[in-house]
């Protein structure tokens, strides 16, 4: 059998189990409210991640078609300075 001489509460003791919890549900609700904040900018991040991969992506598209266009211009120089030095 329980003893309820050790578990009768006083109301001093209720209110501040109250307290307590109603304190507890503020952290609790703060807390929702800052990982609903990170998980919103971690959404941004990702976005502009990608943002950011595609630029990559384009930018190495444009290195690789101007490094054919310098390869190509510097074949064509040498081969036209060939033609003069073995014409002279």
């Amino acid at each position: 059998m329980v003893d309820h001489k050790n578990t009768d509460l006083s109301a001093s003791d209720l209110l501040s189990i109250l307290e307590v919890n109603r304190k507890t549900v503020e952290i609790h609700l703060e807390v929702e409210k800052q990982n609903e904040q990170v998980l919103s900018m971690l959404k941004e991040m990702k976005e502009a991640a990608g943002k950011m991969e595609e630029k990559m992506e384009e930018l190495d598209r444009g290195l690789f078609r101007l490094m054919v266009i310098l390869s190509s211009a510097g074949a064509g120089t040498l081969l036209t300075l060939l033609q003069q030095f073995m014409h002279h």
